[in-house]
């Protein structure tokens, strides 16, 4: 079975609904993540600046000379090494504190103001918001009191791993949506095989099905039954057709012998005239029953336990020696083009040698004069294909599909070549039998008839 494509797996319901709910699942994740970071931020944001205005209450409080005591007290606190603090002179001068320098600008409105460190001269070198206030002493010193957001970056790494954690979930599912959609793809391919056989009258195919009661499943069965359904009709028809074929056999037989007795009693010619003409009659109607009695013991699957490996050169070069005096007698060119490599398949000698026999004799048939019949044997892509080919009026499109019916006969050539219209019946009849494909093409005059001889065909249609 031929490898499944990326592009299948999209086509398939189950992969488009994993990507839907794994779309839906990361508006979700990424949505309440945002909503918890921005809400954690404004929280922060008061608490922080709650804090700071404590503090800078405290410190506007505290006597002049003890704020420096009072600096190094709370920084060695400090653990987290997130709190800034800082004594100025009135012309910005650091006078103690590890604050090293005053924010460019900053309002010394007691009011607590965010810093963007990479806005503000890298002040600190710091790689993180800080909330700062400051105010002015009685002495004219300025005050700074700031502490690092340091909380809210390790906030936003925790986000960032939750959705690097989302993005692994998604890629998992999707890898698992990929894989859950090859086997119905596998299915599907091999369902598609199947019906093709079907469409081209193996009718009793069946759609396989896994019993796992899917909906692939239920699908097959409704399908399978309605085939068990048209076979039966058909088989009652072909059967009642078969039967009326095998039993009027034998009276019309007894007819044409009792006309042959009655044209050798008669002396008027225009007597003798009409009885030739009715036994002439009797024998297209004679001939068209065996046709179909033969196409009704082909289409048996008694024959299939005799097939055998069967070499297809020595088939052809049988046919033509038995083609050469006609196409000779015809002046059409018979070629055959055979391979030095020996080429086999599985079936029935004598129904393929009838087979590509209809085929060539067809050809010779309706071959242009001084026209040309080639016949083919090669092997492509590991299958054996036997292709005849001839340049003459050709089919016209639309007959393509229809030339191959019982009785069928082409408008361009119901009156000029004799017979029934029964050749391509059979070869399909002996083709569906072994499980082949026969194709038909016509085009500007040129006619080819492809006759597929694929064993892995065979054995997807049961076989």
């Amino acid at each position: 079975m031929s490898s499944v494509r990326l592009s299948d797996t999209w086509r398939t319901t189950t992969f488009r609904l994993v990507l839907l709910y794994g779309g839906m699942f990361t508006i979700g994740v990424v949505t309440l993540l945002a909503v918890i970071y921005f809400h954690t931020q404004d929280f922060i944001d008061q608490q922080t600046a709650y804090v700071l205005k404590a503090e800078l209450r405290n410190y506007l409080a505290t006597p002049p000379d003890k704020i420096s005591d009072s600096f190094n007290i709370d920084i060695q606190r400090d653990s987290r090494h997130i709190e800034i603090y800082g004594l100025f002179s009135d012309t910005g001068v650091r006078l103690t504190g590890n604050a090293e320098k005053l924010p460019r600008g900053f309002a010394l409105d007691s009011e607590p103001h965010l810093i963007r460190p990479r806005s503000s001269d890298s002040w600190l070198t710091l790689r993180t918001d800080v909330w700062g206030v400051g105010a002015r002493l009685p002495d004219q010193h300025i005050l700074f009191l700031g502490r690092q957001q340091v909380q809210l970056d390790e906030i936003r790494q925790i986000i960032i791993r939750a959705l690097g954690g989302a993005v692994l979930v998604i890629l998992v599912g999707t890898a698992l949506g990929i894989a859950s959609s090859i086997r119905p793809i596998q299915r599907l391919r091999k369902i598609q095989g199947v019906s093709q056989s079907i469409i081209q009258g193996n009718i009793d195919l069946r759609l396989p099905m896994t019993g796992n009661q899917d909906e692939l499943d239920l699908l097959a069965k409704i399908v399978n039954k309605m085939l068990d359904e048209i076979a039966q009709r058909m088989n009652d028809i072909k059967g009642a057709a078969d039967s009326v074929a095998h039993d009027l056999r034998t009276p019309l037989t007894h007819l044409r012998t009792r006309l042959n007795r009655l044209l050798s009693l008669l002396n008027a010619p225009d007597q003798q005239q009409l009885v030739e003409e009715a036994i002439d009659e009797v024998d297209t109607v004679l001939s068209r029953f065996r046709a179909l009695l033969r196409i009704a013991e082909i289409s048996g699957s008694m024959r299939r336990a005799m097939f055998k490996q069967v070499a297809i050169q020595p088939l052809l070069e049988n046919i033509k020696d038995i083609y050469t005096p006609l196409a000779e007698e015809k002046n059409v060119a018979l070629l055959f083009d055979l391979p030095e490599v020996e080429l086999t398949v599985m079936g029935d000698g004598d129904l393929l040698f009838e087979a590509v026999m209809n085929l060539v004799d067809n050809a010779v048939k309706f071959a242009s004069q001084n026209g040309y019949v080639t016949a083919r044997l090669f092997e492509k892509s590991g299958v054996c294909h036997i292709e005849i080919e001839n340049n003459g009026q050709g089919i016209p499109e639309d007959e393509l599909k229809m030339v191959i019916l019982p009785f069928y006969r082409s408008e361009l050539n119901r009156h000029q070549s004799e017979g029934y219209g029964v050749g391509l019946s059979i070869v399909n009849a002996i083709v569906n039998l072994h499980g082949f494909r026969l194709s038909l093409q016509s085009a500007n005059g040129v006619t080819r008839a492809i006759i597929e001889c694929s064993n892995r065909l065979a054995s997807e249609n049961g076989v």
